[in-house]
């Protein structure tokens, strides 16, 4: 008799829900950023390190560094193609433990729909207030889409795209 190859349901189930978990954990931070932000910055910016982190509050009809200004419909569509992508791909991992693929899909997955729920709820204004100056003006959306494209990036050059290693 021959093993399984890759993981069985139980482990897919994990993935999947690990995935959900790190999304609305990411997402729930968001969202609580931001209305903190919409409150406490009001009155104008604040110094937090000096000389290197501001808070300021910006609201971005656009993408990032505020391309595409009238994207809106684009960006939702996007968005959304992204939340069935994070529905779909825990179960298409092979691997038998959680890893960068899944805490980084998460983030993807809460950081867009972050930015999402500003698009739909806030006039297609997305709010931004972590400034450091040397960069456009962001949000922890932002940052939950960058590093988890990264992690993302990471598990396809590690499990993927290197034969004989996608089966950890």
């Amino acid at each position: 008799m021959t093993p399984p190859t890759g993981p069985g349901p139980r482990a897919r189930l994990v993935a999947f829900l690990g995935v959900w978990l790190v999304a609305l954990a990411w997402l729930s931070a968001d969202l609580a950023s931001k209305a903190w932000a919409l409150e406490a910055l009001a009155a104008g910016e604040r110094e937090v390190l000096s000389g290197v982190l501001w808070f300021n509050l910006t609201r971005n009809p656009g993408a990032a560094f505020g391309l595409f200004p009238g994207g809106r419909p684009f960006f939702v569509a996007v968005t959304a193609v992204l939340i069935g992508v994070g529905a779909v791909a825990p179960f298409l991992f092979e691997t038998r433990s959680l890893g960068s693929g899944h805490v980084g899909l998460g983030l993807l997955v809460g950081g867009g729909m972050g930015n999402l729920y500003d698009r739909v709820f806030r006039d297609g204004l997305v709010v931004d207030f972590i400034d450091v100056r040397i960069w456009p003006v962001f949000n922890l959306a932002d940052v939950g889409i960058v590093t988890g494209t990264g992690l993302v990036l990471l598990y396809l050059v590690t499990r993927v795209l290197r034969p004989g290693v996608g089966s950890g």
